[in-house]
């Protein structure tokens, strides 16, 4: 019994030795298995970091950068441009600044379809005003357009004009007839078949027309080119009534 007995404990030690064996080779196994996993995860995150995601769904419009090139921290590799929804950035000159707030209404020419007229919202003003000390003073303003023109490309260039104002039954001229000489306006009137410098009072304006509240009055005939050569105040001048 007794030989019995120690065979059956010599079972039970090889036995347990054995589990225990095979108790380190599966712990062995799992911490092989997270060693793995973390080099998977390492691997999968280089992986994504190789790839740059644009924030916007677009077009890349610029991509100033090559394979194999070495970056430097925070240089741009890729413009993307939401080509659904262009809009207009126009340089407007600091005088005009008290006159443009957002919302108000913009006729937009560009300059691929001249004569049609779009039209626009002025959505955002910059705070900034551009410009070198004896340089022109622009500030920034965005412009929306108010139905997506589907044959307008990114680039395109265009002539906007912001309504800050509409008047009825006023005076005006052509705007290419004000002359501003030390921050004052002039025409030449004619009268009596000779140019007189004329001073003028003006409200609203675009490219085209100018309104005069004071200085004329209807019927005046006025020189729609003052930059004709020889033209100053007082020299005769022969006009042809426009039909």
């Amino acid at each position: 019994e007794r030989d019995v007995a120690e065979a059956s404990y010599r079972r039970a030690a090889a036995r347990r030795s054995q589990l225990d064996a095979e108790r380190e080779a599966f712990n062995a196994l799992k911490e092989k298995i997270k060693e793995t996993e973390a080099r998977d995860e390492l691997t999968r995150l280089d992986y994504n970091r190789s790839f740059i995601t644009s924030p916007i769904d677009g077009v890349i419009t610029a991509l100033p950068v090559k394979v194999g090139e070495t970056l430097a921290r925070g240089a741009p590799v890729a413009t993307v441009s939401d080509t659904a929804n262009l809009h207009i950035e126009a340089p407007v000159d600091e005088a005009d600044a008290a006159k443009v707030s957002k919302g108000q209404e913009v006729r937009i020419i560009m300059d691929a379809y001249p004569d049609k007229v779009f039209y626009g919202t002025v959505s955002a003003i910059s705070p900034v005003v551009l410009g070198k000390r004896l340089e022109s003073k622009t500030f920034r303003v965005k412009v929306d357009f108010k139905n997506h023109p589907p044959m307008l490309k990114l680039g395109m260039s265009a002539d906007v004009e912001i309504i800050v104002g509409k008047v009825r039954d006023s005076l005006i001229v052509p705007t290419q007839s004000i002359m501003e000489v030390k921050g004052k306006r002039y025409v030449y009137m004619i009268s009596d078949n000779k140019a007189r410098y004329r001073e003028v009072q003006t409200g609203l304006y675009n490219w085209n027309f100018t309104e005069v509240g004071s200085g004329l009055k209807d019927g005046d005939v006025i020189v729609t080119n003052p930059d004709t050569p020889g033209l100053k105040d007082g020299v005769s001048v022969v006009y042809k009534k426009e039909q």
